[in-house]
């Protein structure tokens, strides 16, 4: 985790990751060549024996047939049996990442952009529509934190530092 490194610097991550054996090897590159190589093909493997593997089978079967044209939400919930709100928002838009557990119920954002705009903000709006119980947030890589109808829009590499177990993802702002 970025808090557990006093010395994070987000550039490298997004090159490296965040892996131990790779951020503390004397060559990072080249171990993470060898570790997707060994373990990354059975971590798939294994994690995809404890998860619902038939409804991502189902999922990914579904949206084959939408390739190219516009994608009926409802249609592809009914033909994976899944609900239609696995699937997407209501308005047909999707957040990166839906957080939701004891510490919280988080919709975030992600941008690979230095300044914020509104229409960064437009598929948080639709979630928040949807779930208004839950916080939201756009992490973005800009240096203000910034908050846009009840939006928080902050330094991605700010908040990879503060998250930590136990502690809810947005309590710090």
């Amino acid at each position: 985790m970025a808090a557990e490194l006093p010395d994070f610097d987000l550039e490298r991550a997004l090159r490296i990751g965040l892996v131990p054996m790779v951020v503390d090897g004397s060559a990072p590159e080249s171990t993470l060549d060898a570790y997707a190589s060994l373990y990354i093909d059975q971590e798939v493997r294994a994690e995809g024996l404890t998860r619902n593997v038939g409804a991502f089978a189902r999922f990914l079967e579904a949206i084959t047939f939408c390739h190219g044209g516009q994608l009926n939400i409802s249609a592809v919930a009914r033909e994976c049996e899944v609900g239609r709100k696995a699937v997407r928002t209501r308005g047909g838009s999707e957040v990166d990442f839906v957080v939701y557990g004891r510490a919280g119920f988080h919709g975030l954002e992600v941008k690979n952009a230095r300044r914020v705009h509104s229409t960064d903000l437009r598929a948080l709006r639709t979630f928040r529509a949807d779930y208004p119980e839950a916080d939201a947030a756009l992490l973005y890589r800009g240096r203000e934190r910034l908050k846009i109808n009840g939006i928080w829009c902050l330094p991605v590499d700010e908040f990879l530092k503060r998250i930590a177990p136990g502690r809810g993802l947005l309590d710090w702002v």
